[in-house]
């Protein structure tokens, strides 16, 4: 299941899936998911989106809701809403990234996650805000690092729980394919 945060990239998301050889890819919309449908679903992904994981309480009532064996993915602003949700902040960049490319460092990584994935491989970056490594919840660990030392992935201590501030599915991303494999194959 891919949660819609009313971004384009959502669709991006789900061909890269399809391409992944997941076949039975469903889109739900923030505005319109019930949250009795989440017992259908063992990976959900938090796509990205507007504005601050603030403005999408629904990613919160999902992640107050998930059974031990479900897993998410968080994309943007989804892997901040991660990372909001135990306790952590986010803090607004002075810089905005819109399409920019960045080299994503290995740090902690599960290794199923990184698998055939080069450290400092390229990844498309669009976001204006970041995870506050100051304020970083104890169950939350980094699991990526931007060259500039800006957290780029998490995961949580105990649970199937991952974040990625860059976009996997973008055309930038280079191992994207394999990152978003990795994920739906291993983390359960």
């Amino acid at each position: 299941m891919i949660l819609d945060n009313r971004d384009s990239f959502t669709y991006n998301l789900a061909e890269s899936f399809r391409k992944i050889g997941v076949k039975d890819v469903r889109i739900h919309n923030s505005n319109n998911f019930r949250i009795e449908l989440l017992a259908d679903y063992e990976r959900v992904i938090f796509g990205p989106g507007p504005g601050l994981p603030e403005d999408h309480p629904l990613m919160f009532e999902i992640l107050d809701s998930l059974k031990p064996h479900q897993s998410v993915l968080g994309i943007c602003l989804g892997h901040e809403a991660l990372a909001i949700h135990f306790g952590g902040k986010i803090r607004q960049l002075k810089r905005v990234f819109h399409g920019d490319e960045g080299k994503i460092r290995w740090k902690n990584a599960p290794d199923y996650l990184s698998k055939n994935v080069q450290d400092g491989f390229l990844a498309g970056l669009y976001h204006s805000w970041i995870v506050d490594e100051a304020n970083l919840p104890e169950e939350i660990r980094i699991t990526a690092l931007s060259d500039e030392g800006l957290i780029m992935g998490i995961k949580h201590i105990d649970r199937p729980l991952f974040g990625f501030q860059f976009h996997p599915e973008s055309f930038i991303t280079k191992f994207g394919l394999q990152l978003l494999s990795n994920w739906y194959y291993q983390s359960l």
